[in-house]
């Protein structure tokens, strides 16, 4: 006769549970602010008045790219709030610096606010990550406000509205914020990452788990490209255009929602299946914008996979996928005519995409 030895919840499990929705919140509140001072910084400052395009390309270079060594100091550090906080803080600096007229002050900017915006995505990603275990509904959740400061940054400097003293007390008042609900959750600064290892987490063979990883990497790569190029000629009216961001952002929350209640095989199968059909008719307003959303719902899937294949290694995981986030931008800026033709060249675009996740999710269990 065996016997099954089970686990019960210790004092501090629960009260992690039961706090982590304040810390989730906050983690959401942080990601809309970076990426709306992100925004305002890219366009309106380095863009918009110094128009230097090296410099353009290192903002986004620090803030993705350099997110994969970051996440490995941060997997080593394990204080996950406090790497958060710290990207507030820079943010701070490099938009205090952004109103100083001195010129040596420009790369300032351009390092702060990338290292900001890297930061934050790293210490609230493997914050996420590490309580979320089998779901991946809460990285959903996670990821989805950033496209909402895009959003509204995009159009605070086209309409020449500054921020910077408001953006500085808000993103303040959450670098405060994020260490104390850290602590007060998790009953000190401490966070729960595991030991840092780049061994592979799978009971599969090397060649599956190889084969994963770089189908895992391709397909957030071709998300970014296809983000880049998709373009409505309906869009430029409003109602439409905030339908799309509405779309872009629901579609993130909801694929790690109905992934964790259909499975992670099943909402893929559903979702970039139907998004194919979707992409088949441009021109017409409604299909667009499911395409999208629908489109959109791998997003939390492939930071699900990959962090489960390097469960010792998160933070590395997350980066990894925003290196290829910053790849699919580089396609872009060499080659901005769109070469992904509209209506059948997405709808293929989508199909392979289905493909290429279903061998990154092979190797994974109970998806």
């Amino acid at each position: 006769m065996s016997t099954e030895i089970i686990e019960h919840p210790t004092a501090a499990d629960t009260t992690e549970e039961k706090h982590f929705p304040i810390r989730l919140t906050l983690y959401c509140i942080a990601h809309f602010l970076i990426d709306l001072a992100s925004t305002m910084i890219v366009l309106g400052y380095i863009w918009g008045v110094h128009k230097d395009t090296a410099a353009f390309i290192g903002f986004y270079a620090i803030a993705f790219a350099g997110q994969m060594p970051l996440g490995l100091l941060a997997d080593k550090l394990n204080r996950n709030g406090l790497v958060a906080a710290a990207g507030c803080v820079s943010m701070i600096a490099a938009t205090a610096l952004m109103l100083l007229p001195c010129d040596p002050m420009f790369y300032a900017v351009v390092i702060l606010g990338g290292l900001g915006n890297a930061l934050v995505h790293i210490g609230g990603g493997i914050d996420v990550m590490n309580h979320s275990g089998p779901k991946s509904g809460p990285l959903g959740i996670f990821v989805s406000p950033g496209a909402i400061g895009l959003f509204l940054g995009g159009i605070l400097v086209k309409h020449n509205i500054q921020i910077p003293i408001l953006s500085i007390a808000l993103l303040s008042c959450t670098a405060i914020a994020l260490p104390w609900a850290h602590k007060y959750s998790l009953n000190g600064m401490t966070s729960r990452n595991e030991r840092l290892s780049l061994r592979l987490s799978l009971n599969s063979t090397r060649l599956w788990a190889t084969a994963a990883i770089a189908a895992l990497f391709i397909v957030v790569c071709m998300r970014s490209l296809v983000g880049f190029m998709l373009s409505f000629e309906w869009k430029s009216e409003f109602h439409w255009g905030l339908a799309l961001l509405l779309a872009l952002v629901c579609g993130k929350a909801f694929g790690g929602v109905l992934s964790d209640r259909f499975g992670m095989r099943r909402t893929a199968i559903a979702s970039l299946s139907a998004a194919a059909v979707c992409f088949l008719f441009p021109t017409v307003p409604v299909a667009g914008v499911l395409a999208v959303f629908l489109f959109n719902m791998t997003m939390p899937m492939t930071l699900w996979a990959l962090s489960r294949i390097f469960d010792h290694a998160k933070g590395f995981a997350f980066g990894t996928l925003t290196l290829s986030l910053f790849l699919g931008f580089c396609l872009n800026v060499l080659f901005p005519a769109p070469f992904i033709p509209a209506g059948w060249g997405f709808s293929i675009a989508s199909l392979l995409s289905l493909a290429l996740l279903l061998i990154g999710l092979k190797p994974l269990s109970r998806v």
